[in-house]
């Protein structure tokens, strides 16, 4: 598993060091050593950038088994997943996920089936600089970003849509887990 923290805050608001935050990623590292398996060919890559050590944004991907659904009767949960890598940084730009991508597809001996992503225009551009390269993964776009950006196109000046968008976040903290 790669772990980096680059560039980030020294002690941000959410009371976490970069020490703290390297000694997380290092426990994390080490359960990857002696659970480790095969996390490229048939596993597809989940990657989420999420504000949350103070001013610094984390990067992380999760690898989740293309047969999933064949082997369980459930949705997918954070234990039918491999943490693969997780790095923060100040900012992430195109570029420089795609370069983190490229060390962790480095460490772990290849590049996933697929990854699955938001519509985040520096993501979108990641997996553009990675195919470029030849890496040639498919990129799956998450459908509720897709539909949320459906509902603001169409109903983005109605005057109860902000209402409509803040009840629909306070009731999906209760649906779903996060990275």
């Amino acid at each position: 598993m790669v772990t980096e923290v680059a560039g980030a805050p020294s002690r941000g608001s959410s009371g976490i060091s970069r020490r703290q935050a390297a000694h997380m990623g290092l426990r994390l590292a080490f359960l990857h050593f002696f659970f480790a398996r095969d996390i490229t060919n048939g596993y597809v890559w989940m990657i989420d950038l999420s504000i949350g050590l103070g001013a610094g944004k984390i990067l992380s991907v999760l690898a989740l088994n293309l047969n999933h659904h064949a082997q369980f009767d459930h949705a997918p949960t954070l234990q039918n997943v491999e943490c693969v890598a997780v790095s923060v940084a100040a900012s992430w730009t195109g570029d420089a996920i795609a370069a983190f991508l490229k060390k962790v597809m480095a460490s772990v001996g290849g590049a996933p089936s697929a990854y699955l992503k938001d519509g985040g225009t520096d993501l979108a551009k990641a997996i553009d600089i990675l195919n470029l390269a030849k890496t040639n993964c498919h990129s799956i776009a998450d459908i509720s970003h897709v539909i949320a950006n459906l509902f603001k196109h169409a109903y983005g000046e109605h005057p109860l849509f902000s209402t409509f968008v803040s009840a629909c976040g306070k009731v999906s903290k209760n649906l779903k887990q996060t990275m």
